[in-house]
């Protein structure tokens, strides 16, 4: 398992792309640490998301969130400019080991991207 943020192929590639970007984490690691989308869960309506690309800052806000199943694969490709989705497990089965939904994050686009050595 990872420790980073992935972004999936066949979505948006960059901002601006004609297609969501899709970015997937862990909630948590193989060695029981806690992953990048730890607290994916936590962020509401509202919320901020700033992605780093190419020297700039995109600041997009948090529109709405949603449960899937892991075979509703289709919700990631999304033909819609100016949207990030975020997406990890959730629903753990001590069990099995695995990982029973997904939590989906969706975001949009709400400032013009400004260089990250200027001050917002």
């Amino acid at each position: 398992m990872g420790l980073g943020v992935g972004l999936l192929e066949s979505t948006g590639r960059f901002p601006g792309d004609d297609f969501s970007m899709v970015f997937a984490g862990h909630v948590r690691t193989r060695w029981s640490f806690w992953g990048p989308f730890s607290q994916l869960s936590t962020l509401e309506n509202g919320s901020q998301v700033i992605y780093q690309w190419d020297g700039y800052n995109f600041v997009y806000e948090v529109t709405g969130r949603r449960v899937m199943e892991p075979e509703e694969g289709e919700l990631l490709f999304r033909h819609e400019e100016g949207t990030i989705l975020l997406l990890t497990c959730i629903g753990y089965d001590p069990a099995t080991g695995d990982y029973a939904e997904r939590l989906l994050v969706e975001a949009k686009l709400v400032q013009e991207p400004y260089l990250i050595t200027e001050q917002q």
